[in-house]
C-alpha cells in the first residue's frame, strides 16, 4: 500500500503527485526535490484528505499525516501554516 499526495498549485493548475511507499522513504531526497518546489509557491490552500484505515475525512495536514508520514507532516505543516498549501492524499 502507497501513500499518494497530490500537491496543486492553485494559480497554475501544475500538479505533482508524490507516491511513498511508507515511511521507510523518510528524508528521500528524490521525494524532497518533488516537494521542494511546491513549498517556495506564494498561492496554495488545504483540500480535503481521506484515510481509508479510519474512514475519517479531514482537512487539515495534522489529521492527513498523522501516524506514518509524521515526517511529512513535520515537513509541510509549517508551509501549510504560511502558504496555505493545497494537498489531496489518495491511498492505492
Amino acid at each position: 500500500m502507497s501513500e499518494r499526495f497530490l500537491l496543486t498549485h492553485i494559480a497554475s493548475d501544475r500538479q505533482v503527485q508524490v507516491s511513498l511507499p511508507g515511511p521507510a522513504l523518510r528524508g528521500d531526497p528524490e521525494i524532497c526535490a518533488k516537494v521542494e518546489p511546491f513549498l517556495r509557491e506564494p498561492v496554495l490552500s488545504i483540500r480535503g484528505s481521506y484515510d481509508p484505515r479510519t474512514g475519517e475525512r479531514g482537512t487539515s495536514l495534522q489529521q492527513l499525516a498523522v501516524g506514518s508520514l509524521p515526517w511529512l507532516e513535520e515537513c509541510l505543516c509549517r508551509a501549510a501554516l504560511a502558504l496555505g498549501l493545497q494537498i489531496r492524499a489518495d491511498l492505492s
